[in-house]
C-alpha cells in the first residue's frame, strides 16, 4: 500500500454574532453567523426569511436583547491517513483493521497489509470484535 495522504489534525473556526435576552442569565437567544470581524453575509442571510426577521428584529431594538456579542467556536479533529490498495482503491486507515472495499485485503492503520482473516485468533493476539471489524 502507497500512503497518498498522512493524517492530520485540523481545526475549524466558526464565527457567531450572539443576541441574548435581557431577561436570561444564560446563553437563550438568537445567533448568526458571520466572519471573524463579525459581518454577517445578507446574501446568505436573505435565504433565511425567518432568520432575516429576527435579524432585522435584533438589529432594530423591537427584540428586547442584549448588545451583541462575536463568538468563536473551534472544531478540532483528526483526519485519518489514507492509502491506495494494490488494487487501485483508496483505504482510510482509521481503525485497528481496515478492509478495501474492491479487494477484501485489510490493513492496519499505518497501512500495512495483514494476514487472511481466516489466520487471525486470540491466540496472535486480536480479540473477536478486531476479527469481526466491530
Amino acid at each position: 500500500m502507497k500512503i497518498i495522504s498522512e493524517a492530520r489534525f485540523v481545526e475549524e473556526i466558526h464565527y457567531e454574532i450572539f443576541y441574548q435576552w435581557k431577561d436570561s442569565s444564560t446563553y437563550h437567544g438568537m445567533s448568526f453567523d458571520c466572519d471573524k470581524d463579525g459581518n454577517i453575509d445578507m446574501a446568505v442571510l436573505e435565504k433565511k426569511p425567518a432568520a432575516l426577521d429576527n435579524y432585522n428584529k435584533c438589529i432594530n431594538k423591537i427584540h428586547d436583547v442584549k448588545a451583541p456579542e462575536l463568538m468563536t467556536f473551534r472544531h478540532r479533529y483528526k483526519e485519518p491517513r489514507i492509502g491506495r490498495c494494490d488494487c487501485g482503491c483508496e483505504v482510510i486507515l482509521d481503525r485497528f483493521t481496515n478492509t478495501c472495499d474492491v479487494c477484501n485485503r485489510d490493513y492496519n492503520m499505518s497501512g500495512h497489509v495483514l494476514a487472511q482473516r481466516s489466520q487471525w485468533g486470540e491466540e496472535t493476539g486480536e480479540s473477536y470484535c478486531d476479527i469481526m471489524d466491530l
